[in-house]
């Protein structure tokens, strides 16, 4: 679903809205050098393993303060 490639592709960040089931709301990125550039989608997914996921549900809307969190976190890290 995610790939990415010497850092460059589509990988999944940030976690909120968890539910009982430990399932949680994250967001698709394309990175380039793994920093988040563009928001794809939001999905509910259970981590299955650090590298695996399960999709609990795919057509949800994108994550708006999810995504600005993000953002926030990538520039102050630039700074």
């Amino acid at each position: 679903m995610a790939r990415t490639i010497n850092g460059i592709g589509t990988t999944f960040y940030g976690k909120c809205k968890f539910h009982p089931d430990q399932s949680f709301i994250t967001t698709k990125w394309v990175v380039l050098v793994y920093i988040p550039i563009v928001p794809l989608a939001s999905y509910r997914l259970i981590e299955e393993s650090s590298s695996s996921f399960e999709v609990v549900e795919a057509d949800i809307p994108l994550e708006i303060m999810q995504v600005l969190r993000i953002w926030l976190f990538v520039a102050l890290l630039a700074f």
